[in-house]
């Protein structure tokens, strides 16, 4: 069985309506809302207006992805990954849930930047389910459910700058596994947030890996040369990335018998 890799970016949500640009993000200060030491120093300063600021913006985040859909890229991955030939696995910058809508195991997936709808301890790293709601007062403001943990403070999973990912090793290792024969795809990323990733992809070309890039913007194709360099938007390029998996599939199929 083959590996297939797809690494989404912010292009393969696209489709689905959210451009953070045009939604709430353009109306924000990034630097006041979504920074690791911002976040952190409401906290110390216990300005809870700030804290309470933050964690609405992220609600409305989160609001928007839940009353977006799902594209046909994400239904394609989620039918891909129910096929015998490849066993498929997913590394996104992306926050949302996309991908588990469709039936994508949310076990193969691995969020570089997490999830907006989950919680999660700086400190601890413990994550769970996000069930809050809108804040409007102090008492709100929820604690790290780990009795033992040296910090207590929680927010939303979504990375802020400044802040380490714990899943940036996972997304490494999801590439050091492909070798000759398996397939990895590129979709929608500059590639620039995940700064490893232009070495991991020249390493994967190195070791014969089938690689496919899908973007329109040229810049990308030039960092991240392909086996099958498809510029153009997702939705017009899903015909011919079917079609190549699908002679994938036949090698394999005459291979057997």
């Amino acid at each position: 069985m083959r590996q297939v890799l797809i690494f989404a970016g912010a292009g393969a949500s696209v489709g689905s309506g959210v451009i953070p640009e045009q939604t709430i993000w353009g109306h924000e200060n990034v630097d006041a809302i979504c920074s690791f030491d911002a976040w952190s120093s409401a906290h110390e300063k216990d300005d809870v207006a700030q804290i309470i600021h933050i964690h609405n913006f992220h609600k409305g985040m989160q609001k928007l992805i839940n009353e977006s859909r799902a594209n046909q890229f994400h239904r394609y991955v989620a039918e891909l990954s129910g096929s015998m030939s490849f066993d498929v696995t997913v590394v996104t910058s992306n926050v949302d849930d996309f991908f588990e809508r469709e039936g994508v195991p949310a076990e193969k997936i691995v969020h570089l930047h997490g999830s907006t709808l989950r919680r999660r301890c700086p400190c601890c790293q413990y994550r769970f389910e996000d069930q809050t709601d809108y804040w409007q007062f102090s008492h709100q403001i929820e604690r790290c459910p780990i009795e033992t943990c040296r910090s207590r403070l929680v927010k939303t999973d979504v990375l802020f700058y400044g802040e380490q990912s714990p899943e940036y090793l996972a997304g490494i290792q999801a590439f050091n596994r492909l070798g000759a024969g398996d397939i990895a795809i590129m979709v929608g990323s500059s590639g620039q947030t995940f700064k490893v990733a232009q070495r991991l992809w020249e390493r994967c070309r190195n070791r014969n890996v089938d690689t496919i890039h899908i973007n329109p913007n040229e810049t990308p194709h030039h960092l991240f040369p392909a086996n099958l360099p498809l510029v153009t938007n997702i939705a017009d390029a899903l015909p011919e990335l079917e079609l190549h998996l699908r002679i994938q599939q036949t090698i394999d199929h005459v291979i057997q018998e």
